[in-house]
């Protein structure tokens, strides 16, 4: 997941935080990532613009309802917005693996995966879109990648949960990003930006 990026692209755009709130732009930068993840697993993705819109759209009115974590710790703030877009994602589900039925399959994990894109394809193109996203975002706003994957999130068992227990609930993805990026999770109340432990953290200090 290290090897695939859009940091290069994304760093260069000016106000990054701000395009990526426009459906455009979003829309956008997921399609270009979704062809660099094609060549790197050697799989071709289906992408449903309809529900990628409704992934838009609750994920920017969630950040907005939140954007004074921005002003508390922008550093977790951006690990925090990706943990909600990645949630969407989950939950409406926009891209499948291109087969030769023309009938949605619901997915299942293949036995004894090699390889952690193997587990999950989808999940790993959406995760892989998160992370990249967070990559950029840091590049730009701090001038360094802060973020980088834990040994965790580099193995099979990982990704099987992931899949297993997102894909039931889906506001699960954000304490499963927090693992893979060597973050303290919040496993109780995921969705409350306030009850995160960097941001409690970031909040006592204020004191």
């Amino acid at each position: 997941m290290e090897s695939i990026r859009l940091s290069n692209d994304l760093r260069a755009i000016p106000e990054l935080r701000v395009r990526l709130r426009k459906l455009r732009w979003f829309v956008s930068a997921f399609k270009v990532h979704t062809s660099l993840v094609e060549q790197e697993i050697q799989q071709q993705f289906i992408i449903d613009e309809d529900r990628l819109n409704h992934v838009f759209f609750s994920w920017v009115g969630t950040v907005d309802t939140n954007r004074e974590g921005a002003d508390i710790d922008l550093k977790d703030f951006i690990i925090y917005a990706a943990g909600l877009a990645l949630a969407s994602l989950i939950r409406h589900s926009p891209a499948r693996v291109h087969t030769d039925s023309t009938t949605p399959i619901k997915y299942q994990p293949i036995a004894n995966p090699k390889t952690i894109h193997e587990v999950w394809p989808e999940g790993y193109l959406y995760a892989n879109f998160c992370y990249s996203v967070i990559a950029a975002l840091e590049e730009q706003e701090f001038g360094r990648v802060i973020s980088h994957l834990h040994d965790d999130a580099k193995t099979t068992i990982f990704w099987g949960s992931f899949w297993e227990n997102s894909t039931e609930r889906s506001q699960l993805a954000l304490p499963f990003l927090d693992k893979m990026l060597g973050k303290q999770p919040n496993w109780d109340l995921p969705m409350v930006m306030l009850e995160r432990p960097a941001m409690q953290a970031a909040l006592k200090a204020r004191h």
